[in-house]
């Protein structure tokens, strides 16, 4: 698997759902207060094009902490995937990060 000599991000074997993915969202370098906000991850597949997204639970709201806990099938398809995590309050909009895009990988499983 090519990563277009961009370091993951984050990594998981696919069908795992350990580790959870775990992020701080910083504004600036400071820490972006989530409170009243819902927080989205969104993921889009390199090959396909397949676009999913899975809503993440806020640990701290004043520090930026957010997480998502992977459940079956989350993770099933190995493969590259561009990511982003938005924050929505009403008409406000956050799109971290703010320039391109994370990298996930979902490793292939050798069973």
């Amino acid at each position: 698997m090519s990563h277009c000599g961009k370091i993951p991000d984050f990594v998981i074997k696919s069908s795992d759902t350990l580790p959870t993915f775990d992020a701080t969202l910083l504004d600036g370098g400071v820490a972006f207060d989530l409170t009243g906000y819902t927080v989205t991850l969104h993921l889009r597949d390199r090959a396909t094009n397949v676009q999913t997204s899975f809503v993440m639970a806020i640990v701290l709201a004043t520090a930026g902490t957010v997480t998502y806990a992977w459940l079956a099938g989350d993770t099933d398809i190995a493969g590259e995937y561009d990511a982003e995590i938005e924050a929505v309050q009403g008409a406000n909009r956050r799109t971290f990060p703010d320039e391109d895009f994370l990298l996930f990988v979902f490793s292939a499983d050798i069973t």
